[in-house]
């Protein structure tokens, strides 16, 4: 599991999203959250659902590397504003995440996510990297990096933008780790595991097996005379039928 790692956005994911802080109704109107001194990262909304399925990973899965990384305005703003954002965002996780390590599993940053978490890694991102984000413009570069990307739908963000897979509102915290977690089991674990099992594993079909699109991925595996239908977490026996070779 030591391979494995999970990477949070912030704002939008474990912070509620608040439209009227960065589109105020007065396009005159500097956004809230641009307004020096106004310490709205310090006392925003925190999204309890996600924090406490956050929270039961770190808890069950403890050599899994779990980082929040939270983007704060760009050099072109300034920079006393860049610090106090990430100052009160590091207070603020620090109260409302009290069970992670704040000084290494969190980076208030100003570069791309996928930037920063090789950094962290020294290596290149793989499928094994799964960032959580409500921003397509965080989650196609790090796929594009080799990472991962999943969607939080809060509410307040297009579900149809991003093909990938999502956490959707119904969710509770403990299917929000399984999802998150089935991920690494179904892909890695189980497809190595079976093949140590027997050496007549082969694929019946595979409509898009990809980490990205979990949700609706459908593989039949053939172990001997018995049938393995996957979909999801879920397994299911099957009677045997005509099988081809696993790629």
């Amino acid at each position: 599991m030591k391979n494995i790692t999970v990477w949070s956005d912030k704002d939008g994911v474990i912070a509620v999203y608040e439209p009227y802080v960065y589109k105020p109704k007065d396009p005159n109107e500097t956004p809230l959250f641009m307004q020096e001194g106004v310490h709205y990262y310090k006392n925003c909304k925190a999204d309890k659902r996600i924090i406490n399925a956050y929270k039961l990973i770190n808890k069950d899965y403890p050599d899994v590397l779990f980082t929040v990384l939270t983007n704060v305005v760009d050099s072109t703003a300034p920079v006393s504003l860049a610090k106090e954002h990430m100052t009160d965002k590091k207070i603020w996780i620090s109260k409302k995440m009290p069970f992670l390590d704040i000084n290494n599993q969190f980076y208030a940053i100003q570069v791309p996510k996928y930037i920063k978490a090789q950094e962290l890694l020294g290596r290149k991102l793989n499928k094994n990297d799964i960032l959580i984000s409500d921003y397509n413009q965080d989650l196609i570069p790090w796929e594009k990096a080799g990472g991962t990307g999943i969607k939080y739908l809060n509410g307040q963000n297009n579900p149809n933008s991003f093909t990938g897979a999502k956490i959707t509102p119904d969710m509770t915290p403990t299917q929000i780790k399984s999802f998150i977690m089935s991920f690494f089991f179904f892909t890695t674990w189980f497809v190595s595991s079976i093949r140590s099992l027997t050496n007549e594993i082969s694929v019946y079909h595979s409509f898009k097996l990809a980490y990205t699109s979990f949700s609706k991925s459908i593989m039949i595996v053939s172990m001997g005379s018995q049938v393995l239908h996957c979909t999801d977490s879920t397994i299911t026996m099957l009677l045997p039928m005509k099988v081809t070779s696993l790629p």
